[in-house]
């Protein structure tokens, strides 16, 4: 099993925090470098995520979700740039994400204000693999926003479970995922930078 977490963390390219960004498996980078910095990712990870709402998105095929101001819909290749500033995976990789509704935007007074990238586990199983707030929009409702979005989307899809993950040792992430409906499903033990494992959850759509 942890063969195939180890597959399923390069292919969805985790990578540690680097200043404000994230950095991934970069040419000639190795995945285990990648998994070994996992821990780091998870920090930057919580910061995006620590912006709650008590309003729930709805989805609608052709249709923006809202949540007060806060719209949620799918990126374009007009929206490159900003939901590629992490430099976390390459243009080309990030365009066939795009067109796959793999890229999830929220925007707030109409302006980009976060963006979530699904990842599908052996093809087959959603995993949010990276979900960005920019800072000025931290604790405004943006990251659920773009959690409900692409829940109902992976509903309308016919997907029953999202899989996400927090490291062992981080109390903060956990308590998010479990206030927001996730369960905890599993752990891989020394997975992470320094031995420390991984806590994986399961929310039910």
């Amino acid at each position: 099993m942890r063969d195939d977490l180890t597959r399923a963390h390069e292919d969805t390219r985790m990578a540690w925090r680097n200043g404000h960004f994230l950095r991934g498996n970069r040419p000639g980078a190795t995945a285990s470098a990648g998994i070994a910095d996992t821990a780091r990712f998870h920090r930057f990870w919580w910061l995006a995520w620590c912006c709650r709402s008590d309003h729930m998105t709805t989805h609608s095929e052709g249709q923006e979700s809202r949540t007060g101001e806060i719209h949620g819909r799918f990126a374009t290749g007009q929206d490159l740039d900003f939901v590629g500033q992490d430099g976390f995976i390459t243009s080309e990789i990030l365009l066939r994400k795009i067109e796959q509704e793999e890229v999830i935007i929220a925007t707030l007074d109409d302006l980009p204000a976060g963006y979530l990238r699904l990842e599908y586990l052996w093809s087959l199983v959603p995993y949010i693999a990276l979900i960005h707030v920019q800072p000025e929009y931290r604790r405004r409702g943006v990251g659920k926003a773009l959690l409900d979005f692409a829940q109902a989307f992976l509903r309308e899809q016919g997907h029953t479970a999202l899989y996400s993950s927090s490291q062992v040792d981080e109390p903060e992430p956990q308590a998010w995922h479990r206030h927001v409906g996730f369960q905890e499903c599993g752990v891989i033990s020394e997975i992470n930078q320094g031995g420390i494992g991984e806590l994986f959850f399961r929310k039910e759509l």
